[in-house]
């Protein structure tokens, strides 16, 4: 019996010591920074009137809000766009599309320029009754700024048209 106890004291010891101890240090996480957003001057000014040749179809966007803006400007056949940012007409190449193609543009866009890059994802709808152009009633055109990382979200409406 005296054994026993003896036992139980140095289980008893030994537990004690070892919830004593330290857990293992976890490894620090490291946070990413959210993109700096604009808060004011808004860097989009509104773009030139834009131009088609024969059979080439463009995609025009205006700011959702009042009053309308219009921000940017893509060919289907070029695969290239545009937008006036803060002063200065910057072209852009056209990335990559998701989804099938209307009048040759997608409903998910990829633009690449000096510094920026602007992502588009948008509603296209067509009708029977418009063969050569579409509507686009909503969505979000994404313009990120590589060198500051500032980042600018807009609600979005556009054409597509044809000549």
């Amino acid at each position: 019996m005296r054994c026993l106890w003896g036992i139980g004291i140095v289980c008893l010891a030994a537990l004690t010591l070892v919830s004593c101890q330290r857990a293992p240090a976890r490894p620090e996480r490291t946070l990413t920074t959210p993109p700096v957003r604009w808060t004011q001057d808004f860097p989009l000014e509104e773009l030139d009137q834009q131009t088609l040749n024969e059979g080439e179809c463009g995609l025009a966007l205006w700011t959702k809000a009042q009053p309308a803006k219009r921000i940017f400007f893509a060919r289907n056949i070029s695969r290239s766009g545009a937008i006036n940012f803060e002063g200065r007409t910057i072209d852009l190449m056209a990335r990559h599309e998701r989804g099938d193609l209307v009048r040759g543009f997608s409903p998910k866009q990829l633009y690449v320029g000096e510094n920026v890059t602007v992502a588009l994802d948008v509603e296209i709808e067509t009708r029977q009754d418009v063969l050569s152009n579409a509507v686009i009633r909503s969505g979000v055109l994404t313009l990120t700024h590589a060198s500051t990382r500032r980042s600018l979200v807009l609600p979005v409406v556009g054409v597509i048209g044809c000549s």
